[in-house]
């Protein structure tokens, strides 16, 4: 009996000595894995860890390379040793109640080195929870993107001033276009007996090429300017906007016997002027390339949307979205130019048989996206076309 206690002790001793070398050996990989993610977080990253009031307790190679303070020189301070004064006491305010709520925060930051240079740092802050939740620390970890928003910023400053520049040049050209119109009207009119037919002819087709140039000049404009997002957002109820459309198109729509239907339109947060454009855009386009023997049904919707059943690229499934589609049946157009129809000066019929420069529904898809909707469009020919908007309703 003595000899079997003793066996089994021995097999319970080399078991325990095998479980005990797996757990070792497991710690160990364990550990070199978690070593191996932390050389390539500080590698590719820069870190600071600071405690629950802000005070820096750590930092990387990286964070005292781009901000050309030493470690010693950084410890024990807080992230004001870097502020820049670029961003407004709000915007900081905002940052702290995200992450002393537990929360991380997501953004880009402006900061200024001890020389007195800024750079930008794509940040994320990571609060580290204690058994009641509560912060008791926070993780940094920041990319530099000082070279993406320079580029960023010089392409804002050459665009403006490619903005000023057809402004300037559009103005410039439409009083002598003007001119051209009147002094040839005057000249048909007053040699209306005296010009053969042939000339006649020239000087009517001089004056559809001045007018087809004008509108060109003011869409180019347009374009320029739809761009442009330092106006008021306003939460208004797009009835509002639809009806004022439908009442500067009312003499085309009563010359085509068109029907709109608009009702209970959702409310969303938009630059009023700018989505006007937008909806003048599409329901006159609706009305222009109508059929000519079928009288024009342009039907506009709207609902709220939770923002997971939207599922574009740019899509934010945290908000919602008032989702607006506006339905015609007219001529409509084959379904390999969904998105081409958006570019600018993109044309799908002639201007012999429809007036327009192609630059209107470019301007639609500049607004949209500048309210930081999503615009598409499907159509099938002599099928009508379908638009669908997404904006955000708050």
């Amino acid at each position: 009996m003595t000899k079997k206690v003793e066996k089994w002790a021995l097999k319970l001793i080399s078991a325990n000595k095998k479980n005990r070398n797996q757990s070792g050996e497991l710690l160990q990989n364990n550990l070199k894995e978690l070593s191996d993610y932390k050389y390539a977080l500080d590698e590719s990253s820069i870190i600071a860890i600071t405690d629950q009031k802000g005070t820096i307790k750590k930092v990387n190679n990286n964070f005292c390379k781009i901000s050309k303070y030493s470690e010693e020189e950084l410890i024990g301070q807080d992230h004001r040793i870097t502020n820049s004064g670029y961003h407004a006491k709000e915007f900081i305010g905002e940052l702290w109640a995200t992450i002393s709520n537990g929360k991380i925060w997501k953004g880009e930051l402006k900061n200024k080195a001890k020389d007195g240079t800024y750079y930008w740092v794509d940040t994320n802050i990571v609060p580290f929870l204690n058994e009641q939740g509560k912060p008791y620390q926070y993780l940094a970890i920041r990319s530099d993107i000082t070279l993406r928003k320079k580029f960023e910023e010089d392409l804002i400053k050459q665009s403006q001033e490619l903005e000023k520049l057809i402004f300037i040049s559009s103005h410039d050209l439409q009083e002598p276009l003007r001119k051209i119109q009147t002094f040839i009207a005057l000249l048909l009119k007053r040699e209306h007996l005296n010009l053969p037919n042939n000339d006649k002819d020239y000087l009517s087709k001089i004056q559809q090429m001045a007018e087809q140039m004008r509108i060109l000049l003011e869409d180019l404009v347009s374009f320029s300017h739809s761009k442009d997002t330092i106006h008021k957002f306003e939460k208004i109820n797009l009835n509002i906007i639809v009806e004022e459309v439908i009442s500067d198109l009312k003499y085309i729509i009563k010359e085509k016997h068109a029907t709109i239907e608009a009702t209970e339109l959702c409310s969303a947060n938009v630059i009023p002027f700018k989505f006007r454009q937008v909806m003048h855009n599409l329901i006159s386009n609706a009305l222009k390339f109508s059929k000519p023997e079928m009288t024009p049904h342009i039907i506009i919707k709207s609902r709220l949307v939770n923002g997971r059943e939207v599922t574009f690229k740019n899509s934010l499934p945290e908000i919602n979205y008032c989702h607006i589609t506006v339905t015609d049946n007219g001529i409509g157009f084959e379904p390999q130019y969904n998105e081409l129809i958006f570019e600018i000066f993109q044309r799908l019929n002639s201007k012999k048989e429809y007036a327009g420069s192609g630059i209107g529904l470019a301007i639609v898809k500049n607004i949209i996206e500048n309210h930081n909707g999503i615009i598409t469009a499907t159509s099938e020919l002599n099928k009508g076309a379908k638009f669908d908007i997404y904006i955000p309703a708050n």
